[in-house]
């Protein structure tokens, strides 16, 4: 998996927000509503990760009555509005992860700058590490030109 840097998580999520007001209430649990709710609880554990505060908030959200009597009739209605609330809930819930990432995430310039190292910066070690016979400096400019290429 390859992380996400905080423009595409942005965009990711804001993406998912948007099928929300696609999703037709009066068609509950419609395959459309599934797709979209397995997509995003994939994204979330994909972005912050799978034990994620985030992604258990998400995974908490009630699109129907959590209890039914048994002499309770169903109301259609009462239904559509717990779907409608439920979806409504989600979008804010979506919201505020953009909003934590935009706060708390490093901007993309940032992040990738960080990873190029410029191989003059590597402190100079003794060849014989240790007495070990190994060159610690020549394997360190080794595993740094690497992940430069």
């Amino acid at each position: 998996m390859i992380p996400y840097t905080k423009t595409i998580a942005i965009t990711e999520i804001q993406s998912q927000i948007s099928v929300i007001d696609s999703i037709n209430p009066s068609e509950l649990f419609s395959e459309q509503f599934e797709d979209w709710r397995k997509k995003t609880e994939g994204l979330l554990s994909d972005i912050f990760n799978s034990d994620s505060r985030q992604l258990k908030d998400f995974i908490k959200l009630k699109f129907r009555p959590s209890i039914r009597f048994l002499s309770t009739v169903v109301n259609d209605q009462t239904d559509v509005k717990y779907f409608k609330d439920g979806l409504n809930t989600a979008k804010i819930l979506l919201e505020s992860f953009i909003k934590e990432i935009d706060k708390y995430w490093q901007d993309d310039i940032k992040a990738n700058n960080k990873s190029n190292i410029n191989l003059n910066d590597v402190i100079e070690l003794k060849p014989n590490f240790m007495g070990f016979g190994l060159n610690i400096n020549a394997i360190i400019k080794k595993f740094f030109k690497r992940k430069q290429n």
